[in-house]
C-alpha cells in the first residue's frame, strides 16, 4: 500500500500548534512538544458471505485526542511553554477494494492563557473530503509498484481560510510506491499534487508602502503583484522514504514536501510603481513561492495499543535575501516526541492473551 502523506499534515498541524511556527511568523528557535495522543479504530469483520461485510472490511473511524506541551528557549519570562489541546476527526469508508472515501476535521484549542488573545477558544481546521482509488497493475509493470490517484476537497471552517476569503481548494493528486525486500520492507513514495484556489477577493504584495508620485521617480499606471497571501494554485511535490524491522515494530523513515504558489496575474496600480517591488528578495517580482516541510521520524510499536515516536519537523523557504533556508534542517527545527495510545487495540490484545492463556491450561480442550 502506498505511502499516506496525510501524516505529514497531521504531524505539521501537531507541531504548528505545539510551536507557534505559523508560515512567516516564527517565534521560536528549539521547541521540544510532548504530544500524547489517544486514538480509537475499529473496522467490521470479514464475511465470505456477506458482501457489505467485505465492504466495511477495511472501513474505519479514527478518533484521535491530543494534548501538546511545548517548550520554548528564549528570553521571554512568559512565553516560554505552551499548551494545547486538539481533536481530529477521521472516518474513512471502503466502497470496495480499490476506492476509498474519507472526511477529516479538527478541532483545536489554546490553553496558554499569557500569549494568546483566543484562549480556550475552539478552532476549527479546513474540512477535507477525499477519494482515492488504488490503479490496477498492467501486467509488464513490475510487482513491486503501485499507484493511486484521488481527489481532496477542502471546505473554509477555519478563521485563517475565511479571512483569507478562500472559497474553496481543490487537489487532485497521483501517486507512485515502490518497494524493495529489505529487512521487513523498504518503501519510497512520490506524489504530486496541484492545488487550484479559488478566492472571492486576493491581496496586493509591496515591498515598501508609499503612494506613487513624481517626487519619488514612480510612474502612474504601473503594475503591482496581486495575491501574495492567497495563491491562485499550490503546487506539492511529496516524498517518502521508509524502512520497517523488528517484524515490523520499528519504522524509519523521511518525508519532504515542496510547495510551490503560483500568484494571481499582476493588475494595473494608480499609486504603486513595480521598482518598489522588484527586489532579490521575490526576484524582481516573479509570482512563485517557494517553502517546504520536512518530517524525519523514528517509530517503534511498544505494544499493539501503544507506540513511541520521536523526530525532526522542519519548516523552510525563502530568506529575506532571496536565498534559501536549508530544508533538512534550520534554526526554525523542532524536536518532537509522541507517545500514542489506542486504547480499543490495547484492550484487544490484553483479551487475547488471556484467552490464549486459559487455552493453554492443562487439562483444557
Amino acid at each position: 500500500m502506498a505511502a499516506d502523506f496525510r501524516a505529514l499534515r497531521a504531524k505539521s498541524s501537531t507541531c504548528r500548534l505545539a510551536g507557534r511556527c505559523y508560515p512567516g511568523v516564527v517565534r521560536t528557535l528549539y521547541v521540544t512538544p510532548l504530544v500524547i495522543v489517544l486514538a480509537l479504530s475499529w473496522a467490521k469483520p470479514t464475511s465470505a458471505e456477506d458482501s457489505a461485510a467485505k465492504r466495511f472490511a477495511s472501513s474505519s473511524v479514527l478518533i484521535e485526542h491530543a494534548f501538546s506541551v511545548g517548550h520554548v528557549q528564549d528570553l521571554s519570562p512568559l512565553h516560554t511553554r505552551s499548551f494545547t489541546r486538539s481533536l481530529r476527526l477521521w472516518p474513512s469508508y471502503a466502497i470496495n477494494g480499490q476506492l476509498n472515501l474519507s472526511a477529516q476535521l479538527g478541532l483545536f484549542q489554546e490553553l496558554t492563557v499569557t500569549d494568546t488573545t483566543y484562549a480556550f477558544e475552539p478552532m476549527l481546521d479546513d474540512l477535507m473530503v477525499s477519494i482515492s482509488q488504488q490503479l490496477p497493475r498492467p501486467k509488464a509493470a513490475p510487482k513491486v509498484l503501485n499507484a493511486a490517484i484521488g481527489l481532496d476537497l477542502f471546505l473554509p471552517t477555519s478563521k485563517a481560510s475565511q479571512a483569507a476569503s478562500l472559497i474553496t481548494a481543490i487537489e487532485p493528486w497521483f501517486q507512485l510506491s515502490a518497494t524493495a525486500p529489505v529487512l521487513d520492507g523498504l518503501e519510497f513514495s512520490y506524489r504530486v499534487t496541484p492545488g487550484p484556489r479559488l478566492h472571492r477577493y486576493t491581496t496586493a504584495s509591496f515591498l515598501v508602502e508609499r503612494p506613487c508620485s513624481p517626487a519619488t521617480g514612480c510612474s502612474l499606471g504601473a503594475t503591482v503583484e496581486t495575491g501574495e497571501r492567497n495563491p491562485a494554485l499550490q503546487l506539492h511535490n511529496d516524498f517518502s522514504l521508509t524502512i520497517s524491522a523488528l517484524n515490523s515494530k520499528l519504522s524509519l523513515s523521511a518525508q519532504l514536501r515542496m510547495s510551490y504558489g503560483f500568484l494571481y496575474p499582476k493588475s494595473p496600480s494608480g499609486r504603486y510603481d513595480e521598482v518598489i517591488i522588484s527586489n532579490p528578495g521575490n526576484n524582481g517580482g516573479n509570482p512563485v513561492r517557494a517553502n517546504s516541510t520536512f518530517i524525519f521520524d523514528l517509530n517503534y510499536q511498544v505494544h499493539p495499543g501503544l507506540g513511541l515516536s520521536m523526530g525532526l519537523w522542519t519548516p523552510g523557504g525563502m530568506r529575506p535575501d532571496g536565498d534559501w533556508y536549508n530544508p533538512l534542517g534550520n534554526r526554525f527545527s523542532q524536536v518532537y516526541i509522541d507517545l500514542i495510545l489506542y486504547p480499543v487495540a490495547l484492550v484487544r490484545a490484553e483479551m487475547n492473551k488471556k484467552r490464549s492463556a486459559e487455552t493453554a491450561r492443562p487439562g483444557r480442550h
